[in-house]
């Protein structure tokens, strides 16, 4: 909407989303990749955020949380015209079409966005691990190119380490 109210000349988005609505309702756009222009990494890979003081605090909750959304997203990955209909079903306010979210969940499943189907199933890939070393090249690109600042807005160069701030022990 904001490209085609002509406020913006470009935007991110995800391809299984705003991609998919712009296939099928328009406009055309004229999409280019991160990879494209040398940027490594995943800069997606980490999902479920929360606070160590509520991981310390109350890791039931965290565990039980990250078990029900693992839980439903294996369910969307596996039955995807099911997930797409529960999600019309149980978010009307957000005046979702079937017919587009059922292809948004294809476009998820057929390019192996949340990992590969057949590793899944086989247990050698454990659905939502986070992928440290992506994110690691990500971020070290970020630091690299500046865009790390202060609350002062002096800029740092010193990257996050990925594996420092992310976790998969709530998984099992």
């Amino acid at each position: 909407q904001t490209l085609s109210s002509k406020k913006a000349d470009f935007g991110g988005f995800y391809a299984t989303w705003e991609g998919v609505q712009a296939d099928m309702y328009g406009p055309k756009l004229n999409c280019f990749t991160e990879p494209d222009y040398g940027v490594p990494g995943n800069a997606d890979t980490i999902g479920i955020i929360t606070s160590n003081k509520t991981i310390s605090s109350n890791p039931t909750l965290v565990r039980k949380f990250v078990q029900a959304t693992k839980k439903g997203y294996e369910y969307a990955y596996s039955h995807p015209d099911d997930a797409a209909a529960i999600l019309v079903k149980e978010a009307p306010d957000a005046n979702l079409k079937l017919d587009f979210v059922k292809k948004s969940m294809k476009t998820i499943v057929n390019g192996q966005y949340w990992g590969d189907p057949a590793k899944i199933k086989d247990g050698s890939f454990t659905f939502g691990t986070n992928d440290t070393a992506g994110a690691q090249k990500y971020f070290d690109f970020l630091a690299e190119e500046n865009a790390y600042t202060d609350s002062h807005d002096k800029v740092i160069h010193t990257a996050p380490v990925a594996k420092d701030i992310s976790t998969d022990e709530f998984l099992k």
